[in-house]
């Protein structure tokens, strides 16, 4: 993705990918990846504006959306797991660990990566799985 790489084309492509629907709800890839990012105001706005307010019957790519966006990346993990979309719960794990590690609990994130690094590991996604073990390193 342009807005992981940081790339310039990273601004014009999200806003794109927000305007591409399926009847009124936003394409649910989009919903399911682009809240895991870091994303520039702009795109987040955009995105809160496309997810709406929370529902009582929301499907599950809004529910993983919402709480990615809402930076819940454990909680995406679990939704997404259940779908099942598992790039989607892998990166959703990553970005956990990665809190779990800023937080100091290095065993929970240690769980999260173990898990991650599986996914990657079986589809050879070699930028994530240094990303992974960076992180596991980090966990020692």
């Amino acid at each position: 993705m342009f807005l992981e790489v940081d790339d310039p084309r990273a601004l014009a492509t999200a806003l794109e990918a927000l305007d591409l629907r399926f009847g009124s709800e936003p394409e649910p890839v989009t919903i399911t990846l682009l809240p895991q990012l870091d994303l520039p105001k702009e795109i987040e706005e955009r995105l809160r504006a496309a997810l709406g307010a929370p529902k009582a019957s929301e499907s599950l790519w809004v529910l993983g959306g919402r709480a990615a966006l809402e930076r819940r990346f454990l909680d995406a993990a679990e939704i997404y797991s259940r779908m099942p979309y598992r790039p989607a719960e892998a990166y959703a794990r990553l970005r956990a660990a990665e809190q779990l590690v800023g937080e100091g609990r290095r065993a929970e994130a240690d769980d999260q990566l173990q898990r991650a690094l599986g996914f990657w590991r079986a589809v050879a996604a070699t930028r994530y799985i240094r990303h992974g073990v960076r992180l596991l390193a980090a966990t020692a």
